[in-house]
């Protein structure tokens, strides 16, 4: 990174970009974390435990399904609390209207389709409902294995027992997304207006599934990668998630009892949404151990799930420590240390509501009289204004193995930026 300070230039390598996160085993009460590449950042919807298969419509209401007790979920909403349902509904999907369609045991045996609005719709799994009402479903229990529209009818027959499809969505364009196997019989994503979606080779175990679509067509499924864990993936962004987007450190293979008691990243779940705004709702699955089974005479672990809402970011440039480089932190001092967060033709910093602002976990330096320490200036002589901000060096949560530092914040309309720069830790560092 070059800097030229007072008639400032500014280059930043977007590619390759490494995100700060400390990975703790204690990491229950994380709020935001953080991965630069694809410009999100993800903020857990309540706590471990607190539920999972979550839905998003566009004015950001979410629906999931949370146990109360052997045999009894729960669809709960972050704007109406407990929805009215029955004894047993799975998979929430939300449009803007607020309506609600889900799946539930059949008296009958199997799985029927149901609406907060319509009750029961048809006989079938995992629906999905646009917000012109139209609901997509499959029916697996028979053969042949269907995909149906509520208002267009049967869409796929597949006669196949051993079919891997469909768990399909909607947007208000009727394009449906859904699984299914290619002529190799290799699982992939499917339109029903472009056709096949993704082209993974034979002899890579990826096994994608779970699409999901908004009405700008960009679709969000989850898939194995190279590193044999599961990541949320988008065809606008590609991969989305990384093994370093959450604050639990990974775990693959046995255990065996030297991993320190906590809660492990072992993926992200199925079963993602995304709406118009690019906002993601998924699902991180956890393993929380280990422990030891005298019985079985192994080491085990519980499996969890926590959800997890991801807001896209606007990528904005900033200068820790301006007109020094290189960056060094000395963790055992209460120095300030100045950041600037610059402003261009697509980013006001009037706009920045202040008090959000962190770098590394820290808030934003106050004055005595408690309003931040903030300075507006156009600091690079570009003409546009910046902000030059402090920090408290010793309350960055940094460790001597960091080279990169974030700073995060929201505007005064809610949507979020990120931007980082490079950083030498020195001091005593806990």
């Amino acid at each position: 990174m070059k800097r030229l300070f007072g008639v400032a230039i500014f280059v930043i390598c977007v590619v390759g970009l490494v995100t700060l996160v400390t990975h703790t085993v204690d990491a229950q009460n994380a709020t935001h974390i953080h991965y630069l590449p694809q410009h999100y950042i993800f903020t857990p919807i309540g706590g471990i435990k607190e539920g999972a298969m979550p839905s998003i419509n566009n004015f950001g209401e979410i629906v999931y399904e949370k146990y109360v007790a052997e045999g009894t979920n729960n669809i709960i909403s972050t704007v109406r609390d407990v929805i009215p349902t029955t004894i047993m509904p799975e998979f929430p999907n939300i449009n803007d209207s607020g309506e609600i369609v889900y799946q539930e045991g059949h008296l009958g045996g199997g799985w029927a389709v149901m609406s907060t609005v319509r009750g029961y719709v048809a006989f079938g799994s995992k629906p999905a409902i646009s917000n012109t009402g139209e609901i997509v479903y499959e029916n697996t229990q028979l053969l042949p294995r269907l995909l149906i529209s509520t208002t267009r009818g049967t869409l796929i027959s597949d006669p196949d027992v051993n079919s891997i499809g469909f768990i399909p969505d909607v947007n208000d364009s009727g394009e449906v997304v859904y699984i299914s196997w290619d002529s190799a019989r290799i699982r992939q994503i499917f339109s029903t207006v472009r056709g096949q979606i993704t082209f993974f080779p034979a002899g890579i175990y990826v096994n994608p599934g779970s699409p999901r679509i908004n009405n700008s067509g960009e679709i969000i499924y989850v898939a194995y990668d190279e590193s044999d864990f599961r990541h949320l993936f988008s065809t606008v962004h590609g991969q989305i998630t990384a093994l370093n987007s959450f604050p639990y450190p990974p775990h693959v293979g046995p255990w065996t009892g030297e991993e320190e008691v906590g809660y492990y990243f072992t993926g992200v779940g199925y079963y993602p949404d995304i709406n118009d705004k690019g906002q993601i709702v998924i699902n991180v699955s956890l393993a929380e151990g280990p422990y030891w089974d005298s019985g079985s005479q192994r080491w085990y672990a519980n499996g969890e799930m926590r959800m997890y809402l991801g807001e896209p970011a606007i990528e904005v440039e900033i200068d820790i420590k301006p007109g020094i480089f290189p960056n060094e932190i000395n963790k055992s001092s209460k120095a300030d240390i100045p950041v600037a967060i610059f402003g261009t033709s697509d980013f006001d910093t009037t706009t920045v509501e202040l008090m959000s602002i962190t770098l590394a976990g820290d808030h934003i330096r106050l004055k005595g009289s408690g309003v931040p320490k903030a300075l507006f200036e156009d600091l690079n002589g570009d003409g546009f204004l910046d902000i030059l901000v402090s920090f408290t060096a010793g309350k960055l949560n940094l460790t001597k193995s960091d080279t990169h530092a974030i700073l995060e914040g929201q505007t005064h309309n809610g949507s979020w930026f990120i931007g980082e720069d490079t950083v030498i830790v020195r001091g005593k560092v806990k």
